[in-house]
């Protein structure tokens, strides 16, 4: 029903319906910081003509599971869908080519999330304690990884890196405890603060050369670290970066 959604020049100010599925009306042009903050829809569909999800916008939505966001939209910002537990799988925009700083923050139930190809950047902490999660494929397009995007991703098997990065910041995937094995692309200069901190299964990493800095408590109490190739190019190692490998 209409009075279910308050509507201002196509901005969708809030949603006051109970439906368990939801799909917006025609005419909304941009979903509201908010709209739908701590609501109990298990779906949603972001149709056509919408351009912008607001901060927050699904924030704590508790039951929301399945998400599908049309092609028309551009913007997802800051915390769109954080703390939904219940969230199973989101349909990402072909077009979308940023997502924002813990735009899934604590979705707890996330197994699966298509990442676009003109995706470019990640934000920090965006799949942060998404501890669903078993396998992330980075797109080559994409040259930023935000600090904590994966950190406490507890199911985290398989990462595959884009050879455009060239850096993986701090914390970016610390303590991902069932992660056994790493490449680090070629293009990489740097690996930041904590990045693979308490990666507790980790038997491997393979580095290239080009490399230049590890930085404190990169490898930090990854206690299964047995295999590791330091390149020439690696001048730069913190005193304390493989701290508490003690198979090394």
């Amino acid at each position: 029903m209409e009075e279910e959604f308050l509507i201002r020049d196509g901005v969708l100010m809030e949603y006051r319906g109970e439906a368990e599925r939801v799909i917006l009306p025609d005419g909304v042009s941009e979903i509201y910081a908010h709209a739908f903050k701590f609501k109990n829809m298990s779906s949603v569909t972001v149709p056509c003509g919408v351009n912008v999800i607001g901060k927050g916008a699904f924030c704590g939505c508790k039951n929301l599971k399945y998400v599908k966001i049309a092609a028309t939209v551009k913007i997802i910002r800051e915390s769109a869908f954080a703390d939904c537990a219940a969230l199973e799988e989101v349909e990402l925009p072909d077009g979308l080519e940023r997502i924002p700083p813990a735009a899934f923050y604590d979705c707890k139930s996330l197994k699966k999330i298509n990442f676009p190809n003109a995706l470019k950047t990640l934000g920090g902490g965006a799949f942060n304690s998404c501890c669903s999660l078993t396998s992330v494929t980075i797109p080559q397009n994409v040259t930023a990884i935000g600090a904590n995007a994966f950190s406490q991703c507890f199911a985290l098997k398989e990462i595959i890196l884009p050879q455009s990065l060239s850096e993986i910041e701090s914390g970016t995937f610390a303590m991902c405890i069932e992660l056994k094995r790493i490449e680090i692309p070629k293009g990489v200069e740097k690996i930041g603060y904590g990045a693979f901190a308490d990666c507790e299964a980790l038997e491997e990493v393979v580095l290239h050369e080009g490399l230049y800095e590890i930085d404190s408590s990169a490898f930090e109490n990854c206690e299964s670290l047995s295999k590791i190739n330091i390149p020439e190019s690696a001048t730069d190692i913190a005193p304390d970066a493989f701290e508490g490998c003690d198979l090394l």
